[in-house]
């Protein structure tokens, strides 16, 4: 149910959805195609850490970054849609700024790697071949939170936060947000089934539980603190030789963040580097508290970061209508009042402070990433970014209990799809 579900929804919106429009997706489709080609990322003087894609790709993106992205008037014509459908792959290859994706695991990229692959060797166009990757992006994020639901129930909390305009929006993309969230669920899942000693945790569970868990901390740094949730399920269950090996994959998982943290991006003209900012704030962790007050007492700020949560479409630039926020607002509270259920309380904390931790960590990161120094407010931070945060938030509220959950969650989706369909056609097509 759940599969056909996402998997329905979906392919409507992907299909109303114009190329690229998600934030830096163009550079989530490139490390596609440098998975694809079994390429890498590598660094060249005066430029982001980037590799050499086709130079078919290279147009396609660049006639949509001309033509549509970030350009909140413009409009996806049929025009525009033949010029984009004549742009073929031509075999040559020019290097590409990755800065964006760089920093993300290769393996986050299999599915897109696959359509844009297939797409190739049929010898399709660019564009249908980014077609084919979202395809196959989207069935495969379908599939995985079909499996998390199937081994713990969600509750009307979990349901809504996937059910927002921007998490749809993302879902329907060929970034690598959407796959990043079906495996955090995954992981939540599983967390949840091997915290519950009466349930049957079979040998396949802690080898899931591992793989998703790594699968988010390498596309979501700031997620580290999900490596807490394994080691809690095998520590509780005296399950030592599974501790062993989650100290094999976290150890595994830092490594790779350690050579993502090399990763030169200039996107962001900066007067110190990342270390130095790093460096910086710890030694002066009340630097950070300070800076960190300032960005959330400043009331235009909370405004973008909760619009952003629910959701602002394409490159930020595509806006709701202002009561769809009132709304989803109301809604979610309503979700979460009736999701409260009796959950042990030392996991309704962990979970709980994994979301704090990660939230912190999400400002912390975009502090010494992507804010000019001495800093007065963090820059870059977008609502999209609490939404793995609001997924482990809506596992520590508990199992799902009653009926009115049903209806509450049904209506939800129902007006969060009507309206993510209205806006897309209000602002890109009519």
């Amino acid at each position: 149910m759940a599969f056909f579900a996402i998997a329905i929804l979906g392919s409507v919106l992907s299909a109303l959805i114009p190329p690229l429009q998600s934030p830096d997706e163009p550079e989530h489709i490139n490390r596609a195609y440098l998975l694809a080609h079994m390429s890498e990322t590598y660094n060249v003087p005066g430029h982001s850490t980037g590799g050499e894609i086709d130079s078919g790709l290279s147009r396609y993106e660049m006639l949509f970054a001309g033509k549509l992205t970030a350009k909140p008037d413009a409009r996806y014509t049929a025009r525009l849609a033949r010029e984009a459908a004549a742009i073929r792959w031509s075999g040559e290859h020019v290097f590409s700024d990755m800065a964006g994706s760089a920093p993300y695991l290769p393996l986050d990229y299999v599915p897109q790697a696959i359509g844009l692959r297939i797409g190739e060797a049929l010898d399709l166009s660019v564009g249908a071949s980014y077609r084919v990757a979202r395809v196959a992006a989207l069935f495969t994020i379908a599939l995985i939170i079909a499996v998390a639901f199937a081994i713990w129930p969600p509750n009307a909390l979990l349901i809504c936060v996937l059910a927002l305009p921007m998490t749809m929006f993302q879902i329907a993309s060929a970034s690598s947000d959407g796959l990043s969230f079906a495996w955090l669920v995954l992981a939540a899942s599983l967390f949840m089934l091997g915290s519950d000693r009466s349930a049957s945790f079979r040998a396949w569970h802690p080898v899931l539980l591992m793989l998703a868990v790594f699968m988010v901390v390498t596309a979501r740094p700031q997620m580290l603190p999900v490596l807490a949730l394994p080691a809690s399920v095998f520590f509780m269950r005296k399950e030592w030789r599974w501790l062993a090996a989650w100290a094999v994959v976290a150890g595994a998982a830092f490594m790779w963040l350690n050579t993502a943290a090399h990763i030169v991006d200039l996107r962001m003209p900066r007067s110190v580097t990342t270390g130095q900012a790093t460096a910086l704030y710890l030694w002066h962790p009340l630097g950070f508290a300070a800076v960190l007050a300032r960005t959330l007492s400043s009331e235009i700020n909370l405004i973008f970061y909760w619009r952003s949560f629910i959701g602002i479409l394409g490159w930020l630039d595509r806006p709701m209508p202002s009561y769809v926020y009132s709304i989803c607002g109301v809604g979610l509270a309503l979700a979460a009042a009736l999701s409260v259920a009796r959950i042990s309380i030392k996991h309704r904390v962990l979970l709980i402070g994994c979301a704090a931790v990660a939230i912190l960590l999400t400002f912390f990161a975009m502090l010494i990433t992507w804010t000019d120094q001495p800093a007065k407010f963090i820059v870059g931070v977008q609502g999209r970014y609490f939404i793995a945060p609001a997924v482990l938030l809506a596992y520590s509220f508990g199992p799902p209990r009653g009926v009115w959950w049903m209806i509450i969650c049904g209506a939800f989706v129902v007006f969060t799809t009507a309206m993510t369909v209205s806006t897309l056609l209000w602002t890109y097509y009519l």
